[in-house]
This record gives C-alpha cells, structure tokens and sequence, in this order.
C-alpha cells in the first residue's frame, strides 16, 4: 500500500512522517518515498512524496491502528523547514567502491559502481546475492546514498548510506528500516593501470 501527498501542501515528507511512526507507540516501520531516490514514485503519481508499507504481515486490526495514525500526522499543522543551500560536491564518487557493512553480530562486503554528475550519484549497489540500483546526492563532504531491493512477496530491503568523504574512503551508517542500523567503511577500488 502506498499513501503519497504533496510535501508543502502537508509541512511534512515520507521520511518525516516514517520517523515519527517509528518512534511512536506502537512503532510502526513504514518505507518512505520521493526525493528523488530509488523509491521516487512513477510519472503518473501524485504527489512529490510518501510512504508505503507491506500488508502482508499484518495482524487483524493492524491496518486500522496504522490509518489512525496516519491520519493522525498528515492531519497536523506543519510547516517545511526551508531548504538549506546545498554545498558543491568536495569530491567525485564516480568508480567502483568496496564496503565493508558491521552489522551486530557480523560483516558483509558489498559493491558500489557510481556515476557522479554534479551533487547527484546513480549507480548500481551489488551485494551478496542480488544487484539493485542506488542514488543518491553529495552535498559537500556529507554523502547520502538509498538502494532499495523488493521481494515477489512484497517485503522489501532497503539500504540508507549516510555518511562523509574523505579522499578515497566513506564511512558512516546504514539505516536498514525493520531490518536495524549499522555502519559502514567503503575504499574506491584502483583498476590496474589507475593511478591513485
């Protein structure tokens, strides 16, 4: 189910209404959309922004408790913060990156193969079974990347990057939605016959 809305008509964006149906009671983990991301809606969606969620997980009365409280935040007077400028980008992302992802209790390596134009990166994110596309932006140092990967059965995996360039390495956190947090190193890959 997907429940989209105009972000200035609203105050609030998909990924201001999952925070707060994250940290209220019950939590309710929802998949927020837009922004230009890989989650960006298709061209005949309306609105600009959103949320969207896997019923079939869902417990008798569950959609009842989650309209409510969806209704409940898109109902109340807010405003956008204004936009802040973006930064030029410090760097360029474009190749291939290695990331080492610490989970709670293990490690994974996963791929990166980025294209940067100005402060958006598009790319592709290759992790240990399956590819799925990336983007993201760079604004300054600060870099923020979002992959997203869906089931037949409709449960999806998102990927979150959020974290800061420093010549050749990235580190930051990874926000996995129901599936936790962690956080990540990434070093670009030197092809032979590169020069660093």
């Amino acid at each position: 189910v997907t429940v989209r809305w105009t972000a200035v008509e609203r105050g609030i964006d998909g990924n201001g209404v999952a925070a707060l149906l994250d940290a209220g009671e019950p939590r309710i983990l929802l998949n927020a959309g837009g922004g230009g991301g890989p989650a960006r809606p298709q061209a005949d969606a309306t609105g600009d922004t959103g949320v969207s969620l896997t019923t079939s997980m869902l417990a008798a009365g569950d959609d009842a408790v989650i309209a409510s409280r969806l209704h409940e935040i898109l109902s109340e007077k807010r405003t956008l913060p204004p936009a802040k400028a973006r930064q030029a980008p410090t760097g360029d992302l474009t190749g291939q990156w290695a990331v080492e992802i610490a989970f709670l209790a293990s490690t994974s390596t996963h791929h990166l193969h980025l294209n940067q134009r100005d402060g958006r990166v598009e790319g592709l994110h290759r992790g240990n079974l399956v590819s799925r596309d990336i983007a993201g932006t760079m604004d300054g140092d600060a870099v923020t990347l979002t992959s997203r990967i869906t089931e037949r059965t409709g449960d999806s995996l998102n990927y979150r990057f959020t974290g800061r360039l420093q010549g050749d390495a990235l580190a930051g956190d990874v926000d996995m939605g129901e599936y936790g947090k962690a956080t990540f190193t990434a070093r670009r890959v030197v092809q032979s016959g590169q020069s660093q």
